[in-house]
């Protein structure tokens, strides 16, 4: 009897606790898409929030960098000169002449489609949908962590064109990837990053006009006392090309752009720009669960706001908070999320070049920062870190970003005496969003399990079930997925419906990779949904956690690393001998650690990593080898890799011969691991 009234307790608890949540979000959800339904009505974009908000606060700080205030005033003076010399000298911008010539192509490609079918898989709405941004000017962005970064954004996105953020640390192959997946006009970088152009420029794509920032010469004059259009500089400079940079031709107008640009007026632009909630914004890279080349995934108006104002109303974001932003600016965290919300919602960004451990608390103390935007391989470095001065002095209340997993989420609590944090989930690229708003340790959100329907009314998202083995989703006897229980493994998608504005899938500036994202026969036969790769499991109180990443990648220390491109780069160095690279889970770390398997048994580790190390990004490069006699195949020969995954770094589970080596950090090199090594990572003595 006690039993029985025990399980009736704990079913009114349950259905109390669901009941408040769900219902608390349901009317987050309708506030948020509310309001997003009021600004597409009246064709409200980012550029014309941040006009808003510097309107109302001009001289309140936008961006602290480096001890030095930068305000609402500064930002958009500086992106008001971008705007004019993107207008006046470059010509370019889609202004009203350009909208009835776009109207007029877009209408004929629609019919071409039609008639020639161009994707079968797609429905001609899903396609519009992905194809319809494929004609926006792309401008690349290789910037650091600075001010003026904001500025290019605003600047770019007043001209209707779209900023495509590229990822500082890619060099090499990657780097090349990234040029040819954008199909950029102009490409606007830091000046330290010459050397890395240079390298690449013979394999660079014609036709892309070079402009080098060098923002340490911006506010400088020059010997005469005059400023730059006065000194003979050519207001009507319009950068250098790829030959220039092949041939080293970089001349003093080229190192002293950020000085013309002074020369522009801080006035508005000219011309009527008939802005969008559906204009692209932004594109941002992604290494897609699809394997191979990385992709630029497209970030229209809609999204970017709706994403900052997931910040505003569900985490209480307030426009007295002042968020530290550690993380990559050409990351979605960093860049929409840290970065978007200073120019959307009024608050204030502190934005330091990198992450550093040891300066981190101080930093957030002295700048008086009360919000962070994390991920979770950040918050274990500082978990990991001997007690400092500054652990408990700050007003730091708020955590907000992704991969805190349990463990360190209740200790990081405790020792740092953070109030709320806040665990977010979602992909640059996707239609699908979670949020922790109940804040229970591990989870990355919650889905209203025993009514979700009434929810998907408003946001059409379901988790369904997925086979433990090949990771695939299960199908019933008619062929639709079926929607996992509480306790099973399952994969979240998002139904694209056309009415639906939150649930459009934009798709890759390819779309022949943006097909590769989207199933078809969801719930009902003809439906399309984007699938988010991701594999999640949900508890009986609806909460989602992270478990692991389908396809060709995996996800270490807040990256996605693409399996596809590290087996490419390893493949060339080895004469294209067998070899996969897979993810491994390892203790204490969130997602997985690279792992490559080889047949070559005679390779030189060294000349291997120095080979990867030239080619990829730290964090992509495999932290673990393991030397096997064969790699299996299928019967169309695709390498397995799910039986090696599961094997990890256990050597009781190595068959006779194999050998694993780890990365040694300290020595820079790969040593071969033994049961003392073993034990030593596993219990975090040794660290990656």
């Amino acid at each position: 009897m006690k039993q029985i009234l025990e399980q009736i307790k704990y079913f009114f608890s349950l259905v109390y606790l669901t009941f408040v949540r769900d219902l608390r979000a349901l009317v987050i959800l309708i506030r948020i898409l509310f309001r997003l339904k009021w600004m597409t009505w009246t064709n409200q974009t980012v550029v014309t929030c941040f006009d808003n908000v510097c309107r109302q606060n001009p001289t309140r700080t936008a961006i602290i960098y480096q001890g030095r205030g930068y305000s609402f005033q500064e930002i958009e003076n500086l992106a008001n000169k971008i705007s004019n010399w993107f207008e006046q000298c470059l010509q370019l911008g889609c202004d009203d002449e350009y909208e009835k010539q776009q109207q007029i192509k877009q209408s004929e490609e629609e019919m071409q489609q039609q008639q020639g079918q161009e994707n079968e898989n797609l429905s001609p709405n899903v396609m519009n949908l992905i194809r319809r941004h494929r004609n926006s000017i792309k401008i690349g962005l290789m910037f650091s962590n600075v001010p003026e970064f904001a500025s290019f954004l605003i600047g770019i996105g007043r001209v209707r064109c779209a900023s495509v953020l590229f990822n500082f640390n890619h060099r090499s192959d990657l780097l090349v990837n990234a040029f040819e997946a954008s199909n950029c006009k102009i490409f606007i970088f830091e000046s330290k990053y010459l050397p890395a152009l240079k390298e690449i420029a013979t394999r660079l794509p014609d036709g892309i006009r070079f402009i080098m920032y060098d923002r340490n010469i911006i506010n400088q004059n020059n010997d005469d006392g005059t400023t730059s259009s006065k000194h003979g500089l050519n207001l009507d400079y319009k950068g250098f090309t790829r030959e220039d940079l092949i041939n080293d031709n970089i001349v003093e107008a080229d190192e002293k752009f950020s000085q013309l640009l002074d020369s522009y007026p801080v006035t508005s632009v000219r011309k009527n720009y008939p802005y969008k909630m559906s204009d692209i914004f932004s594109y941002i890279f992604t290494s897609g669960t699809t394997g191979g080349k990385i992709k630029a995934a497209a970030m229209n108006n809609y999204r970017f706001l709706a994403i900052d104002y997931l910040l505003a109303i569900p985490f209480g974001l307030k426009t007295s908070d002042n968020i530290y932003v550690c993380v990559p600016t050409y990351h979605g965290l960093g860049g929409v999320m840290g970065i978007g919300s200073t120019l959307v919602n009024g608050n204030t960004t502190t934005l330091v070049e990198k992450f550093s451990a040891s300066k981190f608390w101080k930093d957030c103390y002295e700048n008086k920062c009360t919000a962070v935007i994390y991920i979770g391989e950040l918050c274990r470095i500082l978990l990991a870190r001997p007690p400092g001065e500054y652990d408990r002095k700050h007003m730091v209340k708020k955590f907000m970003g992704v991969g805190m997993n349990g463990t360190v989420w209740t200790k990081f609590v405790e020792r740092f005496g953070i109030q709320d944090i806040y665990e977010y989930y979602g992909s640059t690229e996707g239609n699908t969003a979670l949020f922790n708003l109940m804040q229970v340790p591990g989870a990355c959100g919650f889905l209203p399990y025993y009514y979700g329907k009434i929810m998907r009314l408003f946001y059409p998202i379901h988790f369904l079930k997925v086979d433990p083995d090949t990771k695939e989703l299960v199908r019933d006897q008619n062929g639709l997925c079926i929607t996992a229980k509480p306790g099973e493994t399952g994969m979240l998608v998002g139904v694209i419906r056309q009415n639906v504005q939150s649930s459009h899938f934009l798709g890759y500036s390819s779309v022949k990779e943006s097909s590769k994202k989207l199933i078809k026969n969801v719930r009902q036969n003809g439906d399309y949904a984007f699938v988010s790769g991701d594999l999640l499991e949900m508890d009986w109180d609806g909460n989602l956690y992270f478990k692991d990443r389908t396809g060709d990648t995996f996800r270490w220390k807040g990256e996605n690393v693409s399996t596809t491109e590290i087996e490419t780069i390893i493949s060339q160095f080895i004469d294209h001998k067998d070899c996969v690279v897979y993810g491994v889970a390892i203790p204490g770390y969130a997602g997985r650690c690279g792992m490559a398997a080889l047949t070559d048994r005679n390779l030189d580790l060294e000349k291997l990593y120095n080979w990867i190390k030239t080619r990829a990004p730290e964090y992509a490069i495999p932290k673990f080898i393991r030397f096997v006699d064969q790699i299996e195949t299928t019967t169309t020969h695709k390498y397995i890799k799910y039986s090696l995954r599961n094997d990890g770094i256990d050597l009781d589970r190595l068959k006779p011969n194999e050998q694993i080596y780890y990365f040694d950090r300290d020595n820079q090199r790969y040593q071969l691991m033994d049961k003392n090594v073993y034990e030593k990572i596993i219990n975090g003595t040794i660290r990656f």
